[in-house]
């Protein structure tokens, strides 16, 4: 009768696979809940650009598959009132901040 004992209280909780479905499923909401992703990057007209490029506004631009030009801009710009809306949102301080569509990459650079 001892043995039995001694069993039972050695072999505490058992491990049901439902924790894991119950784990993955808390991520999931997690990541839906507080979103992160890129956060708020707005697209923008070739004006603004030239705006940006008189101003030295922008820290870095990314041509993507030549269609799409991702611009980060400066962090001390970010403080201006004409970017307070790319400062907006995101968790990571390294996202793009506004987007473009450009046609020709060779027309884009002149």
């Amino acid at each position: 009768m001892e043995n039995e004992n001694e069993k039972k209280s050695n072999q505490g909780p058992k491990f049901s696979s439902y924790w894991i479905y119950g784990v993955i499923a808390l991520l999931l909401l997690a990541v839906n809940i507080f979103g992160f992703s890129d956060g708020k990057s707005e697209e923008i007209d070739p004006q603004r650009m030239r705006q940006m490029v008189q101003d030295t506004a922008i820290a870095r631009l990314l041509i993507i598959n030549e269609k799409i030009a991702r611009i980060y801009i400066k962090p001390e710009k970010l403080k201006e009132d004409a970017y307070k809306d790319a400062s907006e949102g995101g968790w990571s301080n390294n996202r793009y901040h506004y987007w473009m569509e450009i046609g020709n990459p060779a027309a884009f650079t002149n």
